[in-house]
């Protein structure tokens, strides 16, 4: 969307509901799904990195007549302005007339109060009403709502975030079962944009593969976690035997080092090693890599395995917790 062609911050939210509006024909519900800015969050050190270059600049009295900054990333790098562009979001659904599609902002929290999801001509829906910080989690729950409640059979989520696909492919199986027939996300840019049939990748992954994703996904890096190799060797490692249930009961430390090993050291890889001090002595002895290139101690991964672990539960019960 070529910000040159709107002058305001209204033009922008309308025009991206206009540009919701033409994704699909007919579209019954447009939900406008936001994030929440809550401080001393996991995702602060996130923010803080991304927010280097840039000193934020504090927009004051922001409403829809607000002209759209020169400076985005001065912009971008204010928290403040963030909650205050929520909460214009809302503003602006709120005072819509009750047309066809309604469009809904979600819940988000602002001043440590979760404030509840609203649709135009000021209907507030108690059932979409959460604490969950991440939108990607919180597409969850609209998608859930929009199935059970409205009885919703095509669902597009316009996001490209690997977060959101994710989570989005552990809870399909589960959105089938209440009677989604098609669910669709965007993946790529420009002209490599694509729509990703997520109910067709269930079929084809089968379900416990899919809903393992998620799990290979943090703990090989996401918005919150260190980067461990790559996707392609996480997918390629068998997560399904060492990831089934991880995050989700008492997790196993020595089956997801297990795993990790095996993604460090790829999936051609005839290691049999099984922890990381083992293979940082195999690496070693074998004179095949530097000392910087060595891995990290089994100490130093087991942290990373605990924070994942925490990350996993925490996505898989806060896409649930409105239920």
């Amino acid at each position: 969307m070529p910000l040159v062609q709107l002058s305001t911050l209204g033009d922008v939210i309308n025009a991206i509901i206009s540009l919701a509006s033409n994704v699909c024909r007919g579209p019954e519900f447009i939900h406008l799904v936001l994030d929440s800015y809550v401080e001393m969050s996991l995702k602060e050190g996130e923010r803080l990195w991304r927010s280097d270059e840039a000193a934020g600049i504090d927009i004051i009295g922001m409403g829809r007549d607000t002209p759209i900054s020169k400076q985005l990333d001065k912009f971008w790098a204010s928290e403040a302005n963030k909650r205050k562009l929520q909460l214009l979001v809302r503003d602006i659904v709120c005072n819509q007339a009750c047309v066809h599609p309604t469009i809904i902002a979600s819940s988000v929290v602002s001043d440590d109060e979760a404030l509840p999801a609203i649709a135009s001509g000021n209907e507030e829906i108690p059932e979409l009403l959460n604490w969950i910080e991440k939108a990607d989690a919180r597409f969850v729950a609209h998608v859930e709502w929009a199935v059970r409640v409205k009885q919703s059979q095509r669902v597009v989520v316009m996001s490209n975030d690997t977060d959101t696909f994710a989570l989005l492919l552990h809870f399909t199986p589960h959105f089938q079962a209440l009677g989604l027939k098609e669910i669709w996300q965007p993946y790529g840019t420009g002209e490599k944009r694509r729509m990703l049939p997520l109910h067709q990748a269930i079929a084809q992954l089968k379900t416990p593969l899919a809903k393992t994703m998620i799990k290979a996904h943090i703990l090989t890096g996401d918005d919150c976690m260190s980067k461990v190799e790559t996707k392609h060797a996480a997918v390629a490692c068998d997560p399904i035997q060492y990831l089934t249930n991880f995050g989700e009961t008492e997790q196993d430390e020595a089956l997801a080092e297990k795993y990790l090993v095996r993604v460090w050291a790829g999936d051609r890889s005839t290691t049999t090693t099984e922890t990381f001090d083992q293979l940082r002595l195999e690496n070693y002895t074998s004179a095949s890599a530097g000392i910087d290139f060595l891995p990290p101690t089994s100490s130093v991964i087991k942290g990373h395995i605990r924070r994942g672990a925490f990350l996993v539960h925490n996505a898989l019960k806060a896409a649930c917790e409105y239920r």
